[in-house]
This record gives structure tokens, sequence and C-alpha cells, in this order.
């Protein structure tokens, strides 16, 4: 069927130029002496004008197909990862609870409602729903690609379905993948389908504390602590004063008190000591903060594994000292460790008897087998360590990730290992003019820096809050290593607390990231410090080693560093009557090496 479209001027325009040609025509033909050839003529001037004025018009051929399915209303929702936000409150018309769910979950419960029904109009349209900008599997490699793109569903509707009435669109934001939907919106005016968006959640964040992460490794030593890393994000606009628990399924509870600052991510730790082996599940929460609106992201579980592991440990000493006696007595009775020692004693030979070996390790293979080692006051004089000896050791440290623990002495003997490939895990920068030590006249106290009280190898309670309090009651010490500063990267730990030098105070127990072990470095082992707490160190020295290969998105412990503590001391030789002394220990991280001083 023939449709014009004319608008009204153009109209007029037509009718009026078709009587006037027409007027025009007829005069013509009456004042023509040649009626027969002037009326053809005139005829097909007249015709020609017609055809303008018709093509004038907007002349359509129109083809009426009567559909045989109903009128269709689409209702497209967003199924991208961004709908898993949950910052949507729901109306009274889908929920009698004012509750904040996802964006996905609002879309859900709105679909399902009866919200639907009178577009229905009692049969006489047919409603249809379909999700898009689902996001691809994990495995697939479009995933990366995983984004929202407005313009491709709109585009299709109209492809596949030819009776569409209008269309509903459910989305929480603009597009970041395709064309622009304008140009999908424009082809739906010019069907003359209408579009309805409607977005979904909030524009601004909601108030709420969200416990974004927990980074807990897949499994720890059983009677150790295990560090728990977690993220809160705060988007309240004050500052929150709130606790962190941390319970088991027994009820067995930790808690951490934390400041959250407003609207930013505030990332920390809280210590869990493993009592049992196997798996245990764990959950980790805060309360609820006043005004906040979301309640279901304030908690997390997850799971660890508690195992029982063999720590081989080996002392290498030149004297049975104070420290070397107790570190060997401390050890030895500690049935997750196994010991060895090698003693070079000048006068008398070799040590020997239980847990002593006659030799060095030949082979890297007998080496390796190692997770700790205590290098005490020896060297490379006196028929001690060789620079092939040392050569080995560096690569066990760097290739195998296990701890190397440096213990000098007054002696200073360890000043020869710096001509070795020693001498790079040495966390800290000694007075080669000094090579006999400080000694102090009064017993000086130790000092830890902010970095010191949260470490993992500063810990000597069983908790956070009572570890400073345990270090303030360690004896003071009289002795301590010729330390100029901690090498650069160094992060201190601990501090002497009364000596300065370069108007700063001398470190005394520092971090710094260095290769695939830990290196950490003192001068003699506490006496005012206990067996459990060296079990904790020495853990912790190993960390790397023993859970090498453990799948996991940071290694165990989190704690990667290297420290050079200051600790209690045998008594000094001119003052036996005297208690402890100390010294300082500070550690580097050299891609996980352990050096000692």
């Amino acid at each position: 069927m023939l449709h014009f479209s004319p608008t009204p001027l153009t109209l007029w325009i037509g009718i009026i130029a078709l009587i006037v040609v027409g007027v025009l025509s007829v005069i013509s033909w009456k004042r023509s002496p040649h009626p027969k050839r002037t009326a053809l003529l005139e005829s097909l001037r007249f015709l020609s004008a017609l055809a303008v004025v018709l093509l004038l018009w907007q002349p359509e051929w129109l083809t009426v197909i009567h559909p045989n399915t109903k009128p269709q209303i689409a209702i497209l929702w967003d199924d991208s990862k961004s709908m898993t936000t949950v910052d949507a409150p729901l109306p009274p018309v889908l929920s009698a609870k004012s509750e904040v769910v996802s964006r996905a979950e609002w879309v859900k419960s709105a679909i399902a409602s009866d919200l639907w029904k009178p577009l229905a109009a009692n049969g006489a349209n047919e409603v249809i729903t379909a999700p898009f900008a689902t996001p691809p599997a994990s495995g697939e490699s479009s995933s990366a690609l995983a984004g929202t793109d407005l313009e491709t569903p709109l585009t299709d509707i109209l492809s596949k379905q030819n009776n569409i009435r209008a269309v509903v669109l459910l989305s929480d934001g603009d597009y970041n993948l395709g064309q622009p939907p304008v140009a999908a919106a424009q082809k739906l005016r010019l069907r003359g389908v209408p579009l309805f968006p409607i977005s979904v959640g909030s524009n601004v964040r909601l108030p709420d504390l969200d416990l974004l992460s927990v980074t807990a490794p897949t499994y720890g030593i059983v009677g150790e602590n295990v560090q728990i890393p977690f993220s809160i994000r705060s988007s309240l606009d004050r500052t929150v004063r709130t606790i962190v628990r941390l319970r088991d399924e027994s009820g067995k509870e930790r808690t951490k008190n934390i400041v959250l600052p407003p609207n930013a991510e505030t990332y920390d730790s809280i210590l869990w000591r493993l009592e049992k082996g196997g798996t245990s599940t764990l959950e980790i929460s805060i309360p609820v903060a006043d005004g906040e609106l979301v309640e279901t992201n304030n908690s997390r579980k997850f799971t660890i594994a508690g195992r029982p592991e063999k720590i081989r440990v080996l002392v290498i000493e030149s004297l049975p000292r104070w420290e070397f006696r107790f570190l060997r007595n401390a050890l030895s009775r500690d049935p997750g460790v196994e010991l060895s020692c090698l003693l070079f004693h000048p006068s008398l030979g070799m040590g020997d008897g239980k847990d002593y070996l006659t030799e060095f390790p030949k082979k890297l293979e007998d080496l390796a087998k190692y997770d700790v080692i205590f290098i005490g006051d020896v060297g490379m004089n006196q028929n001690q360590l060789t620079k092939e000896q040392c050569t080995l050791i560096r690569g066990l440290v760097e290739n195998q990730a296990s701890g190397l623990i440096f213990m000098p002495g007054s002696q200073g003997n360890q000043f020869s290992l710096l001509d070795t490939d020693l001498s790079d895990l040495l966390p800290v920068i000694l007075d080669d003019t000094n090579r006999e030590g400080l000694a102090e006249s009064l017993p000086a106290p130790l000092s830890l820096t902010t970095e010191g009280r949260s470490s993992l190898l500063t810990l000597l309670g069983n908790n956070e809050e009572e570890n400073p309090e345990i270090w303030r009651r360690l004896p003071g010490f009289y002795w301590h290593a010729p330390v100029v500063k901690a090498k650069g990267g160094a992060e201190v730990l601990a501090v002497h607390g009364n000596r300065r030098g370069n108007s700063v105070r001398h470190r005394s127990l520092s971090l710094n990231p260095p290769g695939a072990g830990k290196f950490y470095s003192w001068a003699s082992t506490p006496r005012g410090v206990g067996g459990a707490a060296w079990k904790t160190f020495i853990t912790t020295a190993s960390g790397d080693k023993l859970h090498a290969g453990c799948p996991i998105s940071e290694t165990w412990p989190p704690d990667k560093e290297c420290a050079y503590f200051l600790i209690p001391s045998a008594p000094h030789p001119a003052r036996r009557s005297r208690s402890m002394q100390m010294h300082s220990i500070q550690t580097a991280h050299h891609s996980k090496k352990v050096t000692s001083q």
C-alpha cells in the first residue's frame, strides 16, 4: 500500500503548485492554434509537476505484517562483576526489612517481584528478562576483558525480536566495553521503541566497615604463633576505634585493638597460636559501628592447618662460652628441634659428644638438611671456617631459604668473614677499629621501635599486648658489638636505650629485604629470654625453608624479615657478680636471608 507522509507545509505547496500548473496548461491549450499538439505538451508538463509534488510528499510503500506473537517488553539486567557490590538498599515494596544487599541481589528481588505484572496487561504483552555482561569463566582467555557493554544487548534485542514494544535496562553504571550506547538508543527511537534505564546501587559509598581480605597462610607449626594479615576499609567520615576478634570453633579467642582512619584502608595483622594439629576453621570479625549500614561484610572465615615440624639447627662456635652453652641447652631440650654443634676449640681441638659434629659437612647435601645455622665467634683463622665453606653457607641461604644467624663475640673472629662471601649477608656495618666491642659500666636498656612492637621476630609473649612489658622487664646489657650503623634498606626494630652515634640511637634490631633465606645477627644468648622464645625465633628464621612450595599468595611466615636483636649475654669477665648483659641484634631481609652480627 502506497503511503504519503507530507508535512502541512509541503502539502499546501504541492496543492497550490498543481493548481497553478493546471490553470496555466488550460490557458495555453485554449490559446494555441494547434490544440492537439498543445494538449499533449501541457499534459506532460502537468504530469511532471505532479511527479515532483508526489516526491515532495515522501511516498512509501508499506506492507502490513500481522505478527503471530504478542508484543514483547524486554527487561535487560546487568550481570557484571561490579553488581556484587553491597550498596543497594531494598525499598519497602521489595522487602519489609530496610536492609542493604548487593546490586545483583537487588535486581533479582526486583525481577522476582510483582512490579512487572501491570506491563503484561492481562496477557496482552509478553514480559521477557535477559542478563548481559556476564563475566566469562576464569579459565577462558577473554576473562581479562570482562566489563560492561551496554550497546550490544540493546542492538541484539532489536535484531532478535521483531515485535518489541519497550526495553527496561537495569544497570549500575556507565559502559566500559564496546560502543557508546547512544547509537543503540537512536536505533530504538527510530523503531519507536522506548528505552527506560534504571540505575542500581548508590552513587556514593555507604557508611561501612568492610573486612576486605584475610591472607592467612595455608598451615603453621603447632605450638607457634602465626601472623594473620587482614585489611579493613572504612567509608565512615570519622575515626573508629574497634576490636578485631579471631576465634576458632571451640570458642578460643584472640583480640586486638585497632584504630581505623576515616575513608581509608587499614592493613594490620593478628597473632594466633596453633595448639593442635589438623585443619581448623577460624573466623575473624569486627563489631558493627554506629552508623554502619552494611553488617554482612564484618567477618570472614578461613582454614589453617597445624603441622608438627622438626627444625634442624647447626651451631658453629669456637669456645664453649656462656652463649653457646645456654643456646645448646635450650635447643637440645626442645623436642621440635634437631640440634647439631660444631665446636672449633683453639686448644682442645674439635668438640665431641652428643649432638656434636667432628667436622664441617663436606657435601652440599649434608649441609642442605639444616634449616637454621648459627655462626658464633668464629672466622677463617685457627683452622676454623674456609672460604669454600662460607660460599656453601651463602648458597644455602640464597637458594634454599635457610636461616643464617651470626653471634659475634669479644674475640672479634667474625671480622675475618668480611673477606668471604658472607660479608654481604651482614645487615649492619661494623667498626673495624674496635673488634672487641663496647663495654658498658651500667646496664643499658633496649627500646623497641614502632615496627619492632608488631614484628613476629620480637614477640616474646603470647600476644602483642603483653610483649612490650616483657621487653621492658628484660635485664640490661653490659656489652654490645661495634655496630656503626645499619646497612641501606634496613628497617630498625629496636635501638640502644642510651648510646647514640651521629645524633641517633644505635640500631639494635632492624630489617632489610635481601634473597631466599633470612639473616640474623646477635652477640650473645639471653638469659632473661626463655627457651620457648628461642624456639619461636628459630622457627621464624627457618620459616621460608619449611614452607617452601606452600601454595599461598604470601610466603610463611608473613613477617619476611631478618633481625638484629639486643639480647642479654653472659656476665662480663670483670663483673662476674652482675647479671646478664645485652647485645644488639639487627635483622636484615636480604631476599629472605638471615644474617647475624
